[in-house]
């Protein structure tokens, strides 16, 4: 069986530009799930996009699958089914390049260095029968300040913290819940201290990440937000630093490729 889902086609942009994406369309669903295997690790379902996806995130909770797709498009699935729920365009004419489900939130970072948040509805578990999850009456919304290259990881953290890291060896640590319900604010960032970062993970009390100069780094993040608040600006911690103004800044995914050969 086939169950297909399409949205509207966008207008195609050169192939060879390092920030246009790789295709123009949005997702669909154009595979149905694989059924009646058996095994701990038999294939159960089988989904197919309309362009490469560069990044997933599982939400166990609300039974959501995430993906970052190469034409800039997010689209959210249901993990049992492998039904399209909801797609968008996070990253116009760029790639999505990371996602993390976090905080009733989906989160993306794209190759233009932004960061944006689509909600979630705070009671929407598991939907069925491709029932929206998404909260449509908020906007997309994008965190400032940008990373200055593509927000390869982001990784939340349960008290309300989400990190984001990029290619010009910037991790950004922002409190996405503040108290009394205030706008999302960087609380720190970690600035220049890899060579093309290449993701970020927390366990909630360390942050590690890694980079092409075969250095894996390991940062105490054990810190409250008041503990972080207390001590920032006593380190060669930034929140505004690493914008991408300069030129060694402007990364390329290809150029990434040549420097791993």
């Amino acid at each position: 069986r086939e169950a297909s889902a399409r949205a509207p086609t966008a207008a195609p942009t050169p192939p060879d530009s390092p920030d246009s994406p790789d295709s123009p369309d949005s997702p669909s669903v154009v595979d149905a799930p694989t059924r009646g295997a058996r095994g701990p690790y038999a294939l159960r379902l089988s989904v197919r996009l309309d362009a490469p996806a560069l990044a997933i995130a599982v939400d166990e909770r609300r039974g959501l699958v995430a993906c970052a797709l190469a034409n800039g498009w997010v689209a959210l699935l249901d993990v049992s089914t492998g039904a399209l729920i909801d797609s968008w365009e996070a990253h116009a004419r760029s790639r999505a390049r990371s996602v993390a489900l976090a905080h009733d939130a989906v989160w993306s970072g794209g190759a233009d260095g932004t960061v944006r948040r689509r909600h979630l509805k705070p009671s929407a578990l598991a939907p069925e029968g491709g029932k929206a999850a998404l909260d449509n009456e908020r906007e997309l919304e994008t965190l400032t300040p940008p990373h200055g290259a593509a927000v390869v990881a982001l990784a939340g953290r349960a008290d309300g913290l989400l990190i984001s890291a990029a290619h010009d060896g910037t991790v950004r640590v922002w409190d996405v819940a503040p108290r009394g319900g205030g706008p999302v604010r960087c609380l720190y960032g970690l600035v220049g201290y890899k060579v093309w970062l290449g993701s970020v993970v927390t366990d909630g009390t360390r942050l590690v990440s890694d980079g092409s100069d075969n250095v894996v780094i390991v940062h105490d993040f054990s810190r409250g937000v008041s503990e972080a608040e207390e001590e920032d600006g006593e380190s060669d911690m930034d929140p505004l630093s690493g914008l991408g103004d300069d030129d060694d800044d402007d990364f390329d995914d290809d150029e990434l490729d040549d420097r791993r050969m």
